[in-house]
């Protein structure tokens, strides 16, 4: 997996504040694989500050049959950018984006982008499993529900997956993947003396707020 830095940091330069948390969402995707055996990278490229050579490097030396990013607006173009750079590098590598860029943009993002071959839309934790059990046993893609993908140059879009309603089911995120220490940064300075994590105790939101995606993603659910 990988998590993309920001736009401006990695393809302008302006690393003016770059602020980066631990990946929540890929870890518990991870954790999710790697109960059923599928071996797991993940690389953060918010925290480590890589630039995209380098992680196309990480990428090309861990030699996955499978790559997700985890796209988010802030990230929509930098993900976009390495995956292309890994795809010419690689084309037998299969790309996968997921997240809420991801989900709300999710045909655009294949017509716009032909090297990316998936969208895992809304809650990735079980459609990522039923996907690369799909592509390992060479099942119909038809009954993943959640994902969107070209078939015959046409975009399929197969159901939306059902919210998970009983969140302790899910494993503890393996923070062990990462590597990097957090801290917060601002103008390049750090202003957290301390290194720091996040954890996750809900999901979703019941408001209906204009500006916030949270509540379109999660269906105005709370869990």
């Amino acid at each position: 997996f990988i998590n993309p830095g920001p736009n401006q940091a990695f393809l302008k330069g302006e690393k003016l504040m770059i602020d980066a948390s631990p990946p929540l969402g890929v870890l518990y995707v991870a954790s999710l694989l790697e109960n059923m055996g599928v071996e797991v990278s993940v690389l953060d490229q918010a925290a480590s500050g890589l630039s995209i050579n380098e992680v196309v490097a990480w990428v090309m030396k861990e030699n996955p049959d499978i790559l997700g990013f985890s796209i988010l607006i802030t990230s929509s173009l930098v993900g976009p950018t390495i995956a292309e750079k890994i795809k010419n590098r690689n084309p037998n590598i299969t790309i996968v984006f997921g997240n809420f860029h991801a989900t709300f943009n999710a045909e655009r993002i294949l017509e716009k982008y032909p090297y990316v071959d998936f969208i895992v839309r809304g809650e990735g934790e079980q459609t990522c499993v039923d996907l690369v059990d799909c592509l390992e046993k060479e099942r119909n893609l038809k009954d993943v529900l959640g994902i969107t993908f070209k078939h015959k140059d046409k975009i399929v879009s197969n159901p939306d997956r059902p919210l998970i309603k009983d969140f302790d089911s899910l494993p503890f995120p393996d923070r062990d993947l990462l590597s990097n220490e957090y801290h917060n940064t601002a103008m390049g300075i750090n202003v957290s003396p301390r290194k720091f994590t996040s954890f996750l105790s809900s999901r979703g939101c019941v408001f209906k707020c204009k500006f916030c995606s949270c509540s379109t993603f999660a269906h105005n659910y709370w869990r």
